[in-house]
């Protein structure tokens, strides 16, 4: 008999609904690690017109009042529609990483960030920052990986 998880070990969080962010630069809901280990973000990919950046902000507080771009966090990009290949694991940068126009569309980047980096970087929380250049189609979800999983998780979006 196989052994399913309905939820206890991963801690499902909307970060982002699919939207067009047309040329507005956008962020997601803050979330906090402080009583999870590990965050894995879905950044799902339509359109691209113009070159979008994406980057990893540590966040203070649920505002965020003063929320900077970090580095330490990781991440892949799948394969367009069609396919299941994934890139390499990068780097993630305080700079951002490119999406880039014409390449980059109807993909999806999977970013990993880790409870130890924001700690590092003296944050207890962190977004996602999407800079859409001309127009981006994106939706951000995230799963987090519980410090003491239950069937009725703990908030990751109030502090």
């Amino acid at each position: 008999m196989s052994k399913v998880d309905y939820g206890d070990r991963m801690h499902a969080v909307p970060m982002l609904e699919s939207q067009d962010l047309g040329s507005t630069t956008t962020e997601t809901d803050v979330v906090f690690l402080t009583k999870h280990l590990r965050a894995v973000c879905f950044v799902n990919v339509g359109a691209i017109t113009g070159d979008a950046k994406v980057y990893v902000r540590g966040c203070d507080d649920a505002t965020p009042t003063t929320p900077a771009a970090i580095a330490g966090w990781k991440y892949r990009l799948t394969s367009a529609k069609g396919t299941d290949s994934v890139g390499a694991l990068m780097a993630g940068a305080a700079a951002g990483i490119t999406l880039t126009d014409g390449t980059d569309e109807n993909k999806t980047m999977v970013i990993y960030v880790e409870g130890e980096v924001l700690n590092e970087a003296g944050y207890p929380a962190f977004d996602i920052q999407l800079d859409p250049g001309t127009v981006l189609l994106a939706g951000v979800v995230g799963y987090l990986e519980p410090r003491y999983p239950q069937n009725a998780q703990v908030s990751a979006v109030a502090a």
